[in-house]
């Protein structure tokens, strides 16, 4: 079920739009019960669309991306710090990816 939810977030680009600010969302920390894997597979959804969506779309959605894990892992006591750290590892890989080895990107 899992997989194929991803893979339906992941479809399309033009999904971006829509998935990457409801996955971003789904991964703040709440406070009410036990959400440690809430937030997890949210984290792994949101990297697994950023790299089907390739450079392009994460780049458009870079600053929030960051701005969700510092405010989550800065600002609150989420109970999955190592899930944003290896989901932002991810979102720069694929940032990066199109960016010939030694350059600096244009967009930075």
């Amino acid at each position: 079920l899992r997989a194929g939810l991803n893979a339906a977030l992941a479809a399309s680009p033009r999904m971006a739009q829509f998935a990457l600010p409801f996955l971003m969302d789904s991964s703040k920390d709440i406070t009410v019960g036990d959400n440690d894997q809430a937030i997890h597979d949210a984290l792994e959804a949101l990297g697994y669309c950023l790299e089907r969506y390739g450079p392009v779309v994460t780049r458009e959605h870079l600053a929030e991306v960051f701005k969700t894990a510092r405010d989550q892992v800065c600002r609150t006591t989420t109970p999955c710090p190592n899930e944003f750290a290896a989901m932002l590892r991810r979102t720069l890989a694929v940032t990066l990816g199109d960016v010939p080895a030694g350059l600096t990107p244009a967009w930075v």
